[in-house]
């Protein structure tokens, strides 16, 4: 994970942040606190590691933060330092968590928009985009979607009947399946069945995306099940009743 991938980033510091705080409420010392909540978001090590390692040394913890260069902001390090004077530290952690999931989720509703307009040009928006352009022409309900180390198989689900696969090689594509989980609001690590949705625009008409994520027992993904549904009608059509 890029540690310049906003919405990731968010999305890490506040599993970390609530991790922390659980740990920290059973009377964890901190150092191990923060060395177990630390290996739970392996991403992060290089961030982790030494911010460990300076509370290991004495430092207390809003000051060890500011030794990590841009991770943490300074609202992140003044809740911490307001934590720690009034021997409220988890609260602090877990109200950070409440905020960084929020400015999340506001970042996430314009990336919808840009996923229907195709306005970003990497690999995994384009695809994504005609593929769901294809399945609204086409009028698909469901479809589902794998991806391997070099391609992403899909299957759309046209007036009750599936159709056959498609295989298209695609650079990452991987990525497709990130893009939709993060999309969706659904955590791209956990190792679990998951549901999310978000609505979009598909060449001008707006519609409901259900996504239904299944996990490989060995980690990953095994498919993506997305629901299409059209909230409005066709253009120059009155919307349905």
């Amino acid at each position: 994970m890029r540690l310049t991938d906003s919405q990731e980033r968010k999305l890490l510091l506040a599993a970390w942040c609530r991790r922390l705080a659980l740990l920290l409420d059973i009377s964890v010392p901190l150092l191990q606190a923060l060395e177990i909540a630390g290996d739970a978001v392996g991403e992060l090590a290089e961030v982790m590691i030494p911010l460990s390692a300076r509370v290991r040394m004495g430092e207390p913890l809003s000051e060890a933060l500011g030794r990590q260069g841009e991770v943490f902001s300074p609202f992140f390090r003044a809740a911490v330092l307001a934590g720690e004077h009034s021997d409220r530290l988890p609260e602090a952690l877990r109200g950070l968590a409440e905020i960084l999931e929020a400015e999340r989720l506001l970042e996430i509703r314009p990336a919808a928009v840009s996923l229907a307009t195709g306005a970003p040009e990497s690999p995994a928006v384009r695809f994504t985009h005609g593929l769901l352009a294809r399945a609204a022409a086409h009028n698909a309900t469901e479809l589902h979607l794998a991806a391997s180390d070099e391609a992403v198989t899909t299957q759309m689900k046209v007036h009750g009947r599936w159709q056959p696969e498609e295989v298209e090689e695609i650079r990452d594509p991987h990525a497709v399946i990130r893009r939709l989980l993060m999309l969706a609001d659904i955590p791209y690590w956990i190792r679990e069945p998951a549901v999310g949705g978000l609505r979009l625009w598909i060449e001008g008409r707006e519609y409901s995306l259900g996504v239904r994520a299944i996990p490989r027992p060995e980690g990953g993904w095994e498919r993506v099940e997305l629901d299409l549904r059209p909230i409005t009608a066709p253009p120059g059509e009155s919307d349905p009743a």
